[in-house]
């Protein structure tokens, strides 16, 4: 189940929040037997900043941020594969 809330303050700037939570789910491991996968809840947060838009050729261009996992829980999204602790994302996006 997933849940975002997305708040515009200003024209320019979008902020969000979500929450993700997964229940417990049954999965096959290697030599065919089948184990469950611990559920888990995600909290991330980010926003998107437009730089500008309409400039020749180019529709626009946003500077994005996002901080996943901001709870630091430790969890396998697919048993035996951890999924990072906190951990940041950031970039430019440009659409032409």
């Amino acid at each position: 189940m997933n849940l975002r809330l997305t708040w515009r303050p200003i024209p320019r700037l979008e902020l969000f929040g979500e929450g993700q939570w997964q229940s417990k789910q049954f999965e096959p491991v290697f030599g065919g037997a089948w184990v469950w996968n611990s559920a888990y809840a995600v909290v991330n947060a980010g926003g998107t900043y437009r730089l500008f838009q309409r400039f020749a050729f180019v529709q626009s261009v946003d500077l994005w941020t996002r901080i996943q996992n901001l709870t630091n829980n430790d969890y396998s999204e697919v048993r035996g594969f951890p999924a990072l602790g906190i951990n940041a994302l950031a970039g430019l996006r440009v659409s032409f």
